[in-house]
């Protein structure tokens, strides 16, 4: 542990504090450069490690808790037995230190965003992206669970994606020394803590833990990732504790608006998310030796595309990055890099259907995409690989004209290109889209506010503001007329920010 207490009077943060933000000052060999975001135990900056110049993320610790010796005593313990992870799929710590009267730690800085705000701000995960997400948090609490670390808060503001795509599972071993004395404070009303949301019925009990627990707390994310909310919500964390315990939460393929999640994904989040630790699975890597042998079974279809392939690949790399750079594992590597794209090719070549009349059809762009049997298969086909043209061939190579089905899948594969259009900063498209279901009288209800909600958020990247109040007012009235399955898709279907805009 680093103590820099004694540095010159010109570093002290002191100097620099405005406001509480300590941008520009000084922390021992970190430079802050500014502040990326608070939270209950620390402000977390970005900071430049001047010796070795690279970039670095520093949670400084809140100044009432670094007056609590047995709080700093914990605090120094369990952070460096985080410090000794070292995994692919871990936040490294790099260093717990003391300066100017402030503790910190300094850890890799992943240029990216949590899950949490990239469900709040794009809606539920692709079934293959959280499956990706499924696999590298197993992978990351195997490899703490065999240092003797149980993380006890996995949930999606832990769990961070990088820019490059790339699942990083942050703060093993700080969780059990955040809040030790929780169970006592169920109780209190107004308490805010997000924990209760994912915790394990015998971690809310007080009851020993271990990575089952972990395993459990994964379950409840990958629900709300990809149902767009957590399975149990309530007033108070008392509240939520007790559903943790006595209720079940829904199937997440009951939930979805593309409506089809593999049996077996249903299965897999359910028995991760038994009440009973001995019903769940023993240790992370059953549980991705189940997934191989799931996805193994089903050939690759259903909405996995290219999946099996990436699996076990995935897993290949996630055992030589663990393990010591030698010439066989770097040869492995070399390997890899090489044979990814041609085995994903050669996905491509074997799954080929020749469907010419359609790709008749399509516009130049289009028609690059793999015509299927079924409007549902293509608009999951859409779904993996989110691009204008992919949502285009769903009505393309389906006319709405035709049948019912192909109407409504339409309709979502318009609402999902308006979402990705947002994405692309391109609002006038989005707009365009939108209204082409808004004002379709026969699609279901919930489809038509869904489309009023991307269109409201389209007029606003357009600065009219006074506009999108307007049609604001109008899925206000909307939403009180949708059925409450159709208020619960919309939900689902729709990003936070949104919802937080609305009076619902």
């Amino acid at each position: 542990m680093t103590d820099t207490s004694n540095v010159p009077p010109g570093d002290s943060l002191a100097a620099h504090e405005i406001g509480n933000d300590l941008t520009g000052g000084q922390l021992g060999d970190l430079q802050i450069l500014r502040r990326l975001g608070r939270g209950g135990m620390a402000d977390v900056y970005l900071a430049k490690q001047v010796s070795l110049e690279r970039q670095v993320a520093v949670k400084i610790l809140r100044a009432s808790l670094a007056n609590d010796n047995n709080y700093v005593e914990r605090f120094r313990r369990e952070a460096r037995a985080a410090a000794k992870l070292s995994h692919p799929n871990i936040v490294q710590v790099y260093d717990v230190g003391r300066s100017d009267g402030r503790y910190y730690i300094s850890q890799e800085f992943v240029d990216g965003r949590n899950l949490r705000e990239q469900v709040d701000r794009e809606g539920p995960l692709s079934l293959q992206r959280a499956l990706d997400v499924m696999l590298g948090v197993a992978a990351a609490l195997d490899a703490a669970s065999e240092q003797g670390i149980t993380h006890r808060d996995i949930k999606p503001e832990n769990i961070m994606l990088s820019s490059k795509g790339n699942v990083k599972v942050a703060d093993f071993g700080l969780a059990r020394i955040a809040n030790p004395d929780f169970q006592s404070e169920l109780t209190q009303v107004g308490l805010t803590l997000g924990t209760p949301l994912y915790m394990s019925p015998e971690q809310v009990q007080g009851k020993p833990v271990d990575v089952r627990s972990d395993l459990y707390s994964l379950g409840v994310t990958m629900f709300h990732v990809l149902t767009g909310r957590p399975p149990f919500e309530g007033e108070t964390p008392l509240a939520i504790a007790v559903r943790h315990l006595h209720e079940t939460p829904p199937r997440i393929s009951a939930m979805r608006m593309d409506d089809h999640v593999p049996d077996w994904v249903d299965e897999v989040v359910a028995r991760l998310m038994a009440k009973d630790p001995k019903q769940r699975f023993d240790s992370p890597s059953r549980l991705v030796d189940y997934l191989h042998k799931k996805v193994d079974q089903s050939g690759g279809q259903e909405t996995l595309g290219t999946l099996p392939v990436r699996l076990a690949a995935t897993k290949t790399l996630q055992s030589v990055m663990s393990s010591e750079p030698t010439s066989t594992a770097r040869r492995l590597l070399w390997l890899a890099a090489i044979a990814l794209p041609l085995m994903g090719l050669a996905a491509g070549i074997v799954s080929a259907r020749h469907r010419s009349d359609v790709a008749d059809l399509l516009s130049t762009e289009a028609a690059t995409v793999q015509p299927q049997e079924s409007v549902q298969r293509q608009f999951f086909e859409a779904m993996r690989i989110n691009t204008p043209a992919a949502w285009q061939a769903v009505w393309v190579s389906f006319p709405e004209a035709k049948s019912a089905e192909n109407k409504i899948y339409a309709a979502k594969a318009r609402i999902q290109l308006a979402r990705l259009y947002d994405q692309q900063n391109l609002p006038e498209s989005a707009e365009r889209l939108a209204r082409q279901v808004m004002n379709d009288p026969d699609l279901p209800p919930h489809l038509t506010a869904i489309a009023m909600a991307q269109c409201e958020n389209a007029l606003r990247g357009m600065n009219k503001h006074d506009e999108a109040a307007q049609l604001g007012d109008s899925l206000n009235r909307k939403w009180k007329e949708l059925s409450t399955e159709g208020q619960s898709l919309f939900r689902i279907a729709v990003p936070r920010g949104v919802l937080d805009r609305l009076e619902l």
